[in-house]
């Protein structure tokens, strides 16, 4: 069975609501995105967490329903709008934003192709960080500094000389964590984009 169809499994699993294991998995998978994705529309922390537990018990009542269909809507752009909808809704209310908000405070995003977007890119934030977190351990640490060093715009020169490596290491040391890298960002999204 491929990934992507463990994932759609997932979703079906889910339709049984006494299912703990499906939905311990569910969160794990997508409560860091959604999270993230309050965060970017310019939702504090705390009000971020509350937020996201409005939008996950919103999904939940509304899995049995969701109907994935290959090649149409993505599942994360079902759970963003849901997200988007469930902030919209805080916002008239004002009853789960902080006190300090500023009275006229708006979405910076309100067309759906918006939110979208920022969905798209808040998935690929989260993909390559939980990519990151899975792979970084097989790699000695100096070999994840040197790949850290040149994602942050030092050149493969400055990174040796701060690490005391040289040049040609360091490059070596940064395409082989970019390439196991790439390999699990695909293997994530893949698995995920149910």
């Amino acid at each position: 069975m491929s990934r992507k169809e463990t994932r759609v499994t997932l979703l079906q699993r889910l339709r049984d609501r006494q299912d703990e294991k499906s939905w311990a998995e569910f969160l794990h998978a997508y409560e860091p995105f959604l999270l993230g994705l309050l965060r970017q529309l310019g939702v504090q922390r705390q009000d971020a967490e509350d937020l996201c537990q409005e939008v996950l018990v919103k999904a939940w009542k509304a899995l049995p329903e969701y109907q994935y269909r290959e090649g149409q809507c993505q599942f994360r752009t079902w759970l963003s709008r849901i997200c988007r909808n469930t902030l919209r809704s805080s916002v008239r209310d004002r009853s789960t934003i902080s006190r300090t908000a500023p009275e006229n405070l708006e979405l910076p995003i309100c067309s759906e192709p918006e939110i979208d977007e920022l969905a798209e890119k808040e998935w690929q934030r989260y993909i390559s960080k939980l990519a990151w977190d899975n792979i970084r351990d097989r790699f000695a640490p100096a070999v994840q500094q040197s790949f850290l060093l040149c994602s942050q715009g030092q050149s493969s020169v400055e990174a040796g000389k701060q690490l005391g490596l040289a040049e040609s290491s360091v490059r070596v040391n940064k395409q082989r964590v970019t390439a196991a890298l790439c390999k699990e960002i695909i293997r994530l999204d893949n698995e995920l984009q149910g």
